[in-house]
C-alpha cells in the first residue's frame, strides 16, 4: 500500500488516543460506572479492571492486523480474465475454485488478514469517535446532546424488537459493522483494480475493452457485497458470530421471558448509556 507506514501510524495513533479519551470521558461522567454500556459492565457487572483489560487486548489484537494490511501486505499480480478467476487465485491459488469462496475456508489467508487489518482498523476509530462525542455532548453540550439521544431513543424504538436491550442503542456498533463492510468492498476493489493495471502493462494480451471492464466492476461490486455479507464479517470478528447467535438466543426466548430489568429500562429510556 502506497504510504502505509504513515497510514497505520496515524490510525493506530487515533485509535489509542480515542481509546484513552473514552476513558478519560468515561472516569469524568460516570466513575462508578453506573451509566457504562459495555456488556461487560451491564451485563456482568465488572468493574474498570475489566474494562481496562478488555481495551487493551483489543488494540493488541488490532495492531499487528493493522501493520500487516498496511505495511507487510504485498500482493503478487494475479493473470486472469475474470474477477472469477481473480479471486479464485487469490484465495484458493487456482482458477478454477471461484465457487469455493462462499462456502470453504480460503487456502490462502494473507488477504482475509490484510482487509481485516484495514477495515478493523479504521472502523474501531469510528465507533471509538463515535463514543467519544458522545461523552463530550453528555459532559458539555446538553441542548446537542438531548437532540442526539432523541436519534437514540428512535434506533432503539426501531432495533428492540430483535436486539437485546443492553445493545439496541449502541449506535457505535452498529455504524462501525457498516463502515466495516464497506472497507471491505474498498479494499476489494482497489486490489482487483491495481492488479488489473499491473497485469494489462506486464501483457498487452490481457488487457480488456472498455465495455468489458465496466461488465467486469459491476460484476465485481455485487461479488464483493455477497462475499463480505456472507463470508468476510464472520471469519474476520468472532465477536460478531457471538453477537449474531446471542441475538438468535434472545429472540427465541424473548416470548417467555420477563420484561427487561427496570434499570435497563429506566436508563435506556433516559439514554445516559454510552
Amino acid at each position: 500500500m502506497r504510504n502505509g507506514k504513515k497510514i497505520f501510524v496515524a490510525v493506530m495513533a487515533t485509535n489509542l488516543a480515542l481509546a484513552l479519551l473514552d476513558a478519560l470521558f468515561t472516569y469524568i461522567g460516570t466513575p462508578d460506572l453506573a451509566f457504562e454500556a459495555n456488556p461487560l459492565v451491564m451485563v456482568y457487572g465488572l468493574g474498570w479492571g475489566a474494562l481496562f483489560i478488555a481495551n487493551v487486548l483489543v488494540f493488541l489484537l488490532l495492531v499487528p492486523l493493522m501493520y500487516f494490511a498496511f505495511v507487510r501486505y504485498k500482493q503478487a499480480p494475479i493473470p486472469h480474465t475474470s474477477y472469477r478467476e481473480y479471486a479464485s487465485v487469490l484465495y484458493f491459488r487456482r482458477p478454477d475454485r471461484f465457487g469455493h469462496t462462499f462456502f470453504r475456508f480460503p487456502k490462502n489467508w494473507k488477504p482475509i488478514f490484510a482487509m481485516s487489518g484495514f477495515a478493523l482498523g479504521i472502523a474501531a476509530a469510528v465507533s471509538r469517535l463515535i463514543v467519544v462525542s458522545e461523552w463530550a455532548m453528555y459532559l458539555w453540550l446538553p441542548v446537542l446532546d438531548r437532540h442526539y439521544n432523541a436519534f437514540r431513543l428512535a434506533l432503539t424504538s426501531w432495533t428492540s424488537d430483535f436486539l437485546p436491550y443492553y445493545m439496541s442503542f449502541r449506535a457505535d456498533i452498529m455504524i462501525a459493522y457498516l463502515v466495516m463492510a464497506v472497507l471491505i468492498v474498498v479494499w476489494m476493489v482497489r486490489n482487483y483494480r491495481d492488479n488489473r493495471k499491473v497485469i494489462s502493462a506486464e501483457n498487452s494480451e490481457v488487457r480488456t475493452t472498455k465495455l468489458l471492464a465496466r461488465a467486469d466492476d459491476t460484476f465485481l461490486c455485487i461479488l464483493s457485497i455477497l462475499w463480505t455479507t456472507l463470508l468476510l464479517l464472520l471469519f474476520q470478528n468472532i465477536v460478531l458470530v457471538i453477537f449474531i447467535v446471542h441475538c438468535i438466543v434472545y429472540l427465541i426466548k424473548k416470548e417467555s421471558e420477563s420484561p427487561p430489568p427496570e434499570k435497563f429500562r429506566r436508563l435506556a429510556e433516559a439514554s445516559v448509556f454510552k
